[in-house]
């Protein structure tokens, strides 16, 4: 309920919470996940009795750090998620295919980082998702390319999160760490209680070194020596591995050694390493943090106070809510997703929109909008900027 109310899909709120997590275990606060979309093209009327495989990707652009709160770094995701479905057809794969063939063979870019959202997929109502014979017990997915890939299925009434990993690109123990923090952000989440320093999820055994018991490697040590950072002793001295952010780093992450003698705070070296599980600063893996910027707050729309449908246009609309949301006693002040509406049924709902209103409506003013009445609203300039496109053009 408490998602709902936020403007948030069920699948777009796990999305969040995996973000949260790859967030912890990622050095810099903005990275790309890779989604897999089940889209059906409405370019027929008889495309929902074909069947076919008609899933695409898309690259999501994440940043860890774009609001103080947990709830409003989730909004955000989801905003941007929609906004990108409006240029699906454009797929992930061609984007890659562009980037690297202007890398000219060098420097090639994956991302290897997947997450896919079967909710709504199956029958509807309670008890939904697919229905399978007998129970879940282990699956594996292999796809070229693809590191780690959260798949989510509402299956048998139950809800199934399962992370495939290729196990043998991650230090031991990595995954599991971070899966055990992932399991215990959701309860959190369904309670209200999601922290907004997700730091406090990292287990205690992926912090394994902090504080005194760091030790350098060799050349590391030789390194912070020769910048005046530790004595010829090395002795005296505690060390801190730290992200930009100021948190601390679970192991295998790479972060900035910060070093303090007993009476000074932590003081930043310029010099980045990765921490193992036995307290070993080893070197990193990428080169230098990129600066990151804060992204503005996104708040939802305030509710108009009447409930009937204000004229023909939201009266029209509010049979396109009530038909795909399957609901009797709908209003237009009831919000999207609080009464039901996923992912799914917003590409449906916009979809129909177009056919009977015959205008070019972008997804994401459903997420900007997400009662009956602001759509209408806001709908009527995006009506009259496709009158003035068509006014005067070639026929």
């Amino acid at each position: 309920k408490t998602v709902r109310e936020n403007g948030l899909t069920p699948a777009g709120v796990l999305l969040a919470a995996y973000a949260e997590i790859l967030g912890l275990w990622s050095r810099d606060s903005r990275f790309t996940v890779n989604l897999t979309l089940f889209d059906r093209l409405q370019g027929h009327p008889d495309v929902n009795r074909l069947v076919g495989d008609f899933t695409t990707l898309t690259l999501l652009a994440v940043d860890s750090a774009a609001a103080p709160v947990f709830l409003d770094r989730a909004r955000l995701l989801q905003r941007r998620l929609w906004e990108d479905r409006d240029h699906a057809a454009f797929s992930a794969v061609e984007v890659l295919r562009e980037i690297n063939a202007g890398a000219g063979g060098t420097d090639w870019q994956t991302m290897p980082v997947v997450f896919t959202s079967a909710l709504g997929v199956g029958t509807s109502g309670p008890g939904g998702g697919l229905t399978m014979p007998g129970r879940f017990v282990y699956g594996i997915s292999q796809t070229p390319q693809v590191w780690l890939d959260h798949q989510v299925y509402e299956m048998n009434g139950e809800l199934l999160l399962v992370w495939d990993v290729v196990e043998e690109l991650f230090p031991h123990g990595v995954i599991d760490h971070m899966f055990a923090a992932y399991m215990g952000l959701l309860p959190r989440i369904a309670r209200g209680e999601a922290p907004d320093d997700p730091s406090v999820l990292v287990p205690d055994a992926a912090l394994a070194g902090t504080g005194r018991t760091l030790r350098p490697a060799p050349e590391i040590a030789a390194n912070l020596r020769r910048a005046g950072h530790l004595p010829a002793s090395g002795e005296n001295c505690a060390l801190w591995l730290l992200k930009p952010s100021g948190r601390l780093c679970p192991d295998w992450v790479d972060g900035e050694i910060c070093v303090a003698s007993p009476e000074q705070a932590p003081r930043p070296t310029g010099i980045f390493a990765r921490r193992t599980p036995e307290g070993l600063l080893v070197a990193p893996r990428h080169g230098d943090p990129a600066e990151v910027s804060p992204s503005p707050v996104i708040r939802e729309p305030s509710r108009g106070s009447a409930d009937a449908p204000a004229d023909p246009v939201e009266q029209e609309l509010l049979r396109l809510w009530s038909r795909l949301l399957e609901k009797d006693d709908l209003t237009s002040t009831d919000n999207f997703f609080a009464a039901g509406g996923n992912s799914f049924i917003a590409a449906r709902l916009m979809g129909a929109v177009r056919k009977q209103f015959h205008c070019e409506i972008p997804l994401r003013l459903l997420f900007d909008a997400p009662t009956v009445r602001n759509f209408a609203q806001r709908m009527g300039q995006y009506a009259q900027d496709d009158a003035m496109d068509h006014e005067g053009g070639i026929i």
